[in-house]
């Protein structure tokens, strides 16, 4: 079988979201404090079922993996992308994402841009859908294994974006102001 090449970004990013929605169902307070910082409805009954949507598409696109999934997982990132840049406008700088239970991910604009990029991957799922993830193991073992360690290596990357990349520019004094330009921080 050969593989979709949407296939390891795509179930990457289903990856993520399924971790997002576990922490989500374990520990939904940063959610809320999130969803309060933005002016948003937050009741902890709400934030788990966001939690269980978010493991329900992920779970949905590693054994289905068709562009219905992948549609789905297009819109809950571009809606992410959208809460993600009502957040920044609304919230102080300290606020976190709320993404992954107690990491601290301060709200910030790269969240935006990386899931609204998010958001296009999965499109591109819905044009070329990934295949699920069993037919792409079976059909090779090894090239399955490389397969699986490439999409978790991929789903830290971004991971990583949303989590370390904001704390790296403010360290560097580079600040994205809410146009989404850098701007320089340091002190003259």
């Amino acid at each position: 079988m050969e593989i979709s090449w949407t296939a390891g970004p795509v179930l990457a990013l289903a990856v993520l979201l399924g971790v997002a929605g576990v922490v989500k169902l374990g520990r939904p307070a940063s959610a809320i404090t999130a969803l309060t910082a933005a002016k948003l409805p937050a009741p902890e009954i709400g934030v788990r079922a966001l939690g269980l949507v978010e493991v329900g598409i992920a779970i949905a696109l590693v054994t289905v993996g068709s562009a219905f999934t992948a549609l789905f997982l297009a819109i809950v990132y571009a809606g992410f992308a959208l809460f993600m840049l009502r957040l920044v406008r609304l919230a102080d700088a300290t606020v976190s994402c709320g993404c992954f239970g107690e990491v601290d991910a301060p709200a910030s604009m790269v969240h935006v841009v990386v899931n609204a990029i998010a958001a296009s991957i999965a499109l591109a799922g819905v044009a070329v859908p990934p295949g699920p993830v069993v037919e792409i193991l079976s059909s090779d073992v090894v090239e399955g294994g490389w397969f699986l360690l490439l999409v978790v290596l991929l789903a830290t990357v971004v991971y990583a974006a949303l989590v370390l990349l904001p704390e790296l520019l403010d360290a560097i004094g580079v600040a994205v102001d809410d146009s989404g330009r850098a701007a320089d921080r340091r002190p003259s």
